[in-house]
């Protein structure tokens, strides 16, 4: 039975017939039965994500790519996840992008 790789730790180098490989470093290095796949590569840590955090003021959405297993580490970092106002007396929570606005109208400034 044929072995492949994960498509998220290798990438072929030949690409007009993908019999070359080389392992992406950082990346999965799972070998596995081809039927295998689907179901690898839907949980795959390193398989990418896109970070959904929406700026409450603005709308926009941060879309920044990251592997599943940094992801939770980047929504704790990203400018785009809520923030408590700390001006005392405050219970506004803004995105981070957007905190130096909403001080500059706070009431409890």
């Amino acid at each position: 039975e044929q072995l492949v790789y994960c498509r998220f730790g290798a990438h072929g180098t030949d690409w007009a017939s993908q019999q070359v490989y080389e392992v992406d470093s950082p990346g999965c290095t799972k070998v596995m039965r081809r039927f295998e796949t689907p179901s690898h590569e839907k949980e795959c840590p390193y398989g990418w994500v896109a970070c959904s955090l929406v700026d409450a003021t603005t709308g926009s959405i941060c879309k920044t790519l990251c592997r599943k297993l940094d992801y939770a580490r980047h929504q704790q970092e990203c400018d785009h996840r809520l923030v408590a106002c700390t001006n005392e007396g405050c219970d506004e929570r803004v995105s981070l992008r957007s905190l130096d606005k909403h001080y500059e109208t706070c009431l409890f400034e």
